[in-house]
């Protein structure tokens, strides 16, 4: 099993180069040849092989870079970027290879698609940017509140002040992962 994994573009590595590239399209026995290679990366990135994991990133960073673009809604767009979408769900699909089973050529990429539409879901819905702008108003006023000594501020984490500011937040993202369950 894989532990956490961190990947970082380094200016004029393949990674790099391949992510900042244009992607050209192959003819059928070079898509399935570069599956192949896929899975062949994949087999020894699970075996720990730190170069092959560099390279399945450096393969699927820009084919999901170009997949997700346009797909997060305008108003959603913000601090959020789409390209800090897709290396969030590259890491998270990283950290879960080693429990990762693939059955055909394009599972790693339809698994890598999932994650990222999943993200892309979440960070697109409107309950839940709501109650995250709820919860970080509540947060902000109960613990940044003018003069509490830390005694004041322990005492409302204790007592539960105003019920959980997070609970709500919670709940939205919960009620949009079960409709992304019952949608595909």
């Amino acid at each position: 099993m894989m532990g956490a994994a961190t990947v970082t573009l380094i200016p004029g590595t393949a990674m790099a180069k391949r992510a900042s590239s244009p992607s050209v399209r192959r003819p059928k026995a070079a898509a399935t040849a570069s599956a192949m290679a896929s899975m062949e990366l994949l087999v020894r990135a699970r075996s720990g092989d730190a170069n092959a994991l560099n390279d399945l990133c450096a393969r699927y960073l820009p084919r999901m870079q170009k997949w997700a673009h346009g797909r997060l809604p305008a108003w959603a767009r913000g601090a959020l970027d789409t390209h800090d979408l897709v290396q969030d769900a590259l890491a998270q699909v990283i950290q879960r290879l080693g429990s990762f089973e693939p059955r055909h050529d394009g599972a790693f990429q339809a698994f890598l698609r999932t994650a990222l539409l999943n993200r892309i879901r979440i960070c697109a819905s409107g309950a839940v940017l709501r109650e995250a702008e709820q919860a970080l108003a509540l947060i902000t006023e109960q613990y940044f509140s003018p003069n509490l000594s830390l005694e004041q501020i322990r005492a409302l984490v204790r007592d539960g002040a105003k019920a959980d500011p997070l609970r709500g937040f919670a709940e939205a993202c919960r009620v949009e992962l079960r409709s992304m369950h019952t949608t595909f």
